[in-house]
């Protein structure tokens, strides 16, 4: 009688999975589901990476833009906070024709690029850009030395060319991989 329990009336033997073609099934559905998972996770961290970048960018492009504009029409430098670099500054300060003052601050705590407008007394404070790993100025003469390069500036009179240099980053899922930009310019004042 267990002979007819496997068979069908012709005697031919039922369709059905063994224990080894179930094991064998799952197994390779398994690998197919971690392969196809991994793929995902790579092209999720493509994306997150390339956003990341988008926004740095957007970011530094904005405060650019701002620093060109406010540079380009001060009049003066009127102070500085130097960094550990005797040549590189974190804080430079430009006063303008109508008496306001313009402070552009790396606040090295909060990783902040800070834009200060003060006239008449009242302070404007706004942030350019956050997660800034290092920033710093350099101020120089319009006076040129060997090739490319210019004079550095030895007080706030002097001071006619600005050079910016910043680096931002931001994390993917807790790692500083492959999200950096770093930006630098040249910014001459015209008054």
């Amino acid at each position: 009688m267990l002979k007819n329990f496997h068979r069908n009336s012709n005697g031919q033997r039922r369709g059905g999975f063994t224990l080894v073609e179930i094991l064998m099934a799952v197994g390779i559905s398994s690998l197919v589901m971690a392969s196809l998972m991994t793929v995902i996770m790579f092209a999720l961290r493509g994306f997150m990476a390339v956003g990341n970048y988008r926004d740095m960018n957007e970011s530094s492009r904005y405060a650019l833009d701002v620093m060109n504009r406010d540079i380009r029409g001060a009049t003066a430098v009127s102070a500085w906070v130097q960094s550990t670099n005797n040549s590189t500054y974190t804080s430079v300060t430009f006063s303008n024709i109508d008496t306001s003052t313009i402070t552009y601050a790396w606040n090295t705590n909060t990783s902040e690029f800070i834009r200060s407008y003060t006239k008449s007394g009242s302070t404007v404070s706004i942030t350019l850009m956050t997660n800034v790993d290092a920033f710093t100025f350099t101020l120089c003469q319009n006076t040129p030395s060997t090739g490319l390069t210019f004079v550095a500036a030895t007080n706030t009179s002097s001071a006619k060319i600005v050079f910016v240099d910043w680096k931002c980053s931001r994390t993917i899922r807790g790692a500083k991989q492959n999200t950096e930009s770093v930006q630098t310019a040249q910014i001459v004042m015209r008054n």
